[in-house]
């Protein structure tokens, strides 16, 4: 981290999302690359992993956390099946809450003008 560090990056990237879409995973090319044992266990992990994505996703970020907090990075690991939410800032509950109570009083007033009316 010291190359981002003298960029003045190491601080500023507390603040960024990053997201990661597995799109396809080509098992041939996986087991190949990962040779040995391990190329021969990914052909059926990959299998068991599609019968519960999110599940085997639960079951290996804290493995993922952990390993990244060995190198000094702390994360926070969410899995979702939508996109995170693009939208900016939340609408303010107090204009909406003062034009609904103003129109209950205002017909509050209105009724008892009514009711109250000498006949």
């Amino acid at each position: 981290m010291e190359g981002l560090e003298l960029l003045g990056a190491a601080d500023a990237l507390a603040d960024q999302y990053i997201t990661f879409r597995i799109k396809n995973i080509d098992r041939e090319k996986l087991k190949y690359k990962l040779g040995g044992t391990s190329g021969a266990v990914a052909g059926p992990a990959l299998s068991i992993i599609d019968t519960a994505p999110k599940a085997a996703l639960d079951l290996i970020a804290p493995i993922i956390r952990s390993t990244a907090k060995d190198y000094g990075v702390d994360t926070e690991i969410l899995i979702s099946n939508v996109p995170p939410s693009k939208g900016g800032r939340a609408l303010s509950e107090f204009w909406p809450g003062l034009l609904t109570g103003g129109v209950f009083i205002g017909v509050g007033v209105l009724l008892v003008r009514l009711v109250a009316r000498p006949k």
